[in-house]
């Protein structure tokens, strides 16, 4: 019983793809001046994505960002700029490179501009940061573990806690 257990154990864990979120994101400006002052941090891909951003003035930035194929994802937008002295004035989910087809209005939650969005697989999408002021901005973009993670990884060590707790019955008969 405890062979075709863990075989079937393994079958699951080795035939299981927890698909996490893949996302990029990068500097889609077209003005190679306002690219300058854009940074993607570590990486720009992976699960949770950052990039920086400097306000000298008014500042119109373009920032692109695509889910991984095969799935979508609903993700987290935040941009907050920790200096007094620079202001966000909005921030926009934008379907096209254009900036015609507006998604999604960022709304302001404290000093953080904030929205949620499901991403479409392999679609790019164009978030638009506008500011004013002197300083810096930054933009997280975090999309969550798919919830079959969580629940495969609670059932399996459930199934373990059961067959050790079946195991020790039966030798406390012996």
């Amino acid at each position: 019983m405890k062979k075709i257990f863990f075989s079937f154990v393994l079958l699951s864990v080795l035939s299981f793809g927890a698909n996490a979120a893949t996302l990029t994101l990068t500097e889609a400006d077209p003005d190679l001046t306002d690219q300058a002052n854009m940074a993607v941090n570590f990486g720009g891909t992976g699960q949770l994505v950052s990039g920086s951003g400097q306000i000298s003035g008014s500042v119109d930035h373009i920032w692109g960002i695509e889910s991984n194929p095969g799935a979508s994802y609903v993700s987290s937008f935040s941009i907050t700029t920790p200096q007094s002295t620079a202001f966000i004035d909005g921030v926009n989910l934008y379907a096209d490179s254009s900036l015609t087809t507006l998604l999604v209005a960022a709304t302001q939650v404290g000093p953080e501009w904030k929205f949620s969005y499901l991403l479409a697989a392999n679609t790019q999408y164009f978030i638009n940061v506008l500011a004013h002021g002197t300083g810096s901005y930054t933009l997280n973009v975090q999309t969550p573990i798919p919830a079959a993670v969580w629940l495969f990884g609670s059932a399996l060590m459930g199934l373990v806690g059961f067959s050790r707790r079946k195991g020790n019955s039966a030798q406390s008969v012996a």
